[in-house]
């Protein structure tokens, strides 16, 4: 099934979706389907079955007698997504390791330098795109579909987490440097076979960033 065209709901979906991440749609946003359906370019039922599988997968909130609106955050949502997010990226780093350590470390070095790099020239934006991919790279190197199918699920929400915390003017450099010592303890770690180490250091990094979650992302408490 992978050789076929994708179909216009896959389109849309992938479409609003990527509308969310990236804040072109903002959090609690009321949408229509006749002004995403002129948006794509489309008719509105590939729209309408989108809105359905977003629904259902907690990325929309369709409110009777109002209308459909994307998601919000609350703390106790926050709190369970990262909780479900240090299983699945723990499991996913032991996982990585035991099937692609070489493929897993050499990726994560050059992710490393071009970190690094953007550090010492004083940018914060760009961090975002690598912070993500270091992350993820857990998952495309476990090879396991039925962790990658898990993490999707929670994917997009932690990816608007992630945006709204590193666009947050009170987000800084001094941040990027934090994270990275963690991102550098890991790797380490990793080259040194101490991957319990590793998956504490992770789970400390991601439990840390909590706070920034919470303080610069305006999520009611």
């Amino acid at each position: 099934m992978d050789g076929l065209p994708k179909s216009l709901v896959d389109i849309a979906e992938a479409e609003i979706r990527k509308l969310i991440v990236q804040g072109d749609l903002d959090l609690g946003q009321r949408v229509t389907e006749s002004e995403l359906a002129k948006r794509f370019g489309m008719s509105k039922t590939p729209v309408h079955e989108a809105l359905q599988h977003l629904q259902r997968e907690g990325l929309v909130q369709v409110r009777p007698r109002q209308g459909t609106f994307i998601f919000t955050f609350t703390d106790e949502l926050v709190q369970a997504l990262l909780g479900v997010r240090n299983v699945l990226e723990t499991f996913a780093l032991r996982e990585a390791v035991r099937q692609n350590r070489g493929r897993l470390l050499r990726y994560l070095g050059e992710n490393m330098k071009q970190t690094l790099k953007i550090y010492e020239e004083g940018k914060i934006a760009p961090y975002f795109k690598l912070d993500r991919a270091f992350h993820f790279s857990f998952f495309d190197f476990a090879d396991n579909q039925f962790l990658n199918a898990a993490y999707s699920a929670i994917s997009i929400k932690t990816q608007v987490l992630w945006r709204l915390t590193f666009s947050s003017d009170d987000y800084t450099l001094d941040d990027v440097r934090l994270s990275l010592v963690d991102h550098q303890y890991i790797i380490e770690n990793i080259h040194e076979e101490k991957l319990d180490a590793a998956c504490g250091r992770l789970t400390q990094h991601m439990y840390r960033t909590q706070q920034n979650y919470e303080s610069f992302s305006g999520i009611p408490r």
